[in-house]
């Protein structure tokens, strides 16, 4: 009798652990693999959401902004010249339509000039503009011609129509330098009187036809409020983000919302506390830095300020929800533990418990015996190799990332030196007294202005010219 009890008694504790075991094993496995998934789905959203913060922030610079829009609108040109198969009916009408495309609203106003020139000596016909007055036309053409003439003979010292060019582009504008050194590069100018944009440039054909374009972007004091505008059109086109430019100081002006965040109470209030309101504020502001993982209601927001803005580019993503319990495992704890309950009621209430035969005990407890560290095991190994994965891609993003703002801190550092360099060499007493005493033209001024740069962390210099007020 009491070898029974004693048999009962190890069915009861084999059947208990039988059920047990596996329920706790799935749910804890279950547990921290989502754990993991849920801390890698908010990493790797994180790094993306980033990535799309800085481009958000780098596209709002008008100038770089400018140059890509240019150099598309000058491929479709060189594009379509090339396309012998069309007429020039048609080369017209696929210009238009390209520049309707890439210079649509909101880009500020813009006009566009098209140039062909059969030979070196003609005069460039214009092709095509966006410029509807009869009046300057040909002013156009002889002032592209300049600055083709300029660029493909350097050296050559006569050139003619600079007037022209001076007429287009600002009555102090060094328009050698722009022919001959900016090329394909925003420059600024003084267009009709206001500033203004502007960049050219030619490509020539097999058959030795010249082609050239010139387009000049007005209202440069908008430039900055265009730029943010576009770049959330941007953004919007890529569908993965809401995006938002949020003022440094509140004098800077109003935040720039995508359409859905100009209803959204949630983040116009945070955008409030982002702001620098007062002047104290900003030990506070460089302290905390920019946040980052910020939960806006359904969505979660990440900040980035390029250097120099004045605006913060803010990008809002969708939240990460918990990942919650699968319908199969809440069907399997549910029948595992209504079988349980079933037989301690049966074995409490009416004494029936389940009779295990030796052969069965030891398979269940082999089974039991095993289960649970194969479990453990593949958890453990599933979870390194999960976290392996993901310092690898982490610590190649990290490495990329201090790579390029390396490069960005280089860049500016030198920009900052070459700016110094010259400040001192126009400041310079012995280059005033050489110039005074000697003329512009003197080689003794330009060797100490070059001693200067060189001087100053060996900077390299391609060329100086000194020049008079009248810009001679």
């Amino acid at each position: 009798m009491e070898k029974k009890l004693t048999s009962e008694k190890y069915n009861v504790i084999l059947i208990i652990l039988f059920l047990v075991i596996p329920i706790l094993t799935l749910n804890l496995s279950f547990y921290f693999l989502t754990n993991i998934k849920d801390e890698y789905l908010r990493d790797e959203q994180e790094i993306k959401a980033k990535y799309e913060a800085e481009t958000l922030a780098s596209e709002a610079n008008f100038n770089n902004l400018f140059f890509k829009k240019f150099r598309l609108f000058f491929d479709a040109i060189e594009n379509n010249s090339k396309n012998i198969y069309i007429n020039e009916k048609s080369i017209i009408n696929h210009i238009e339509q390209s520049a309707d495309t890439i210079f649509k609203s909101p880009f500020p106003k813009y006009t566009f000039y098209i140039f062909k020139k059969n030979s070196n000596n003609s005069i460039p016909e214009l092709f095509l503009t966006s410029n509807s007055a009869i009046s300057g036309k040909r002013s156009a053409c002889l002032a592209f011609d300049y600055l083709f003439s300029n660029n493909i003979n350097p050296d050559e010292k006569e050139i003619k129509n600079e007037s022209f060019a001076k007429n287009l582009l600002g009555e102090f504008t060094y328009t050698e330098a722009i022919a001959k050194d900016l090329r394909g590069k925003p420059i600024n100018i003084s267009y009709r009187g206001n500033s203004a944009l502007f960049i050219w440039d030619y490509f020539i054909t097999k058959q030795n036809v010249v082609w050239g374009c010139m387009v000049i972007c007005e209202e440069l004091e908008k430039h900055a409020e265009f730029g943010r505008l576009i770049a959330l059109n941007n953004l919007k086109s890529r569908g993965q983000a809401i995006g938002a430019f949020v003022p440094l100081y509140k004098e800077y002006g109003e935040p720039v919302y995508q359409t859905p965040l100009e209803r959204s109470n949630t983040f116009k209030n945070w955008a409030k506390t982002i702001t620098i309101q007062e002047e104290k504020d900003l030990e506070k502001w460089l302290k905390d830095s920019l946040p980052q993982r910020i939960p806006l209601g359904k969505y979660t927001g990440f900040c980035h300020l390029e250097r120099g803005d004045k605006y913060i580019a803010v990008v809002l993503v969708k939240a990460i929800n918990k990942i919650v319990f699968p319908k199969w495992l809440i069907f399997i704890n549910i029948l595992l533990l209504l079988l349980l309950v079933i037989i301690l009621f049966l074995g409490i209430g009416f004494n029936c418990w389940p009779q295990i035969n030796l052969k069965t005990r030891f398979t269940l407890l082999y089974i039991l015996a095993s289960f649970l560290p194969i479990s453990i095991f593949w958890v453990t190994s599933h979870v390194y190799l999960n976290q392996f994965e993901k310092n690898y891609i982490n610590k190649v993003t990290s490495e990329l990332h201090t790579i390029l703002k390396d490069f960005d801190s280089k860049k500016a550092e030198l920009a900052k030196d070459y700016k110094s360099a010259f400040i001192k060499a126009i400041n310079d007493k012995e280059v005033i007294r050489l110039i005074l005493e000697k003329g512009i033209e003197n080689k003794d001024a330009v060797n100490r202005v070059l001693n200067i740069f060189e001087g100053n962390n060996n900077l390299l210099v391609l060329g100086i010219k000194i020049l008079d007020e009248d810009g001679n």
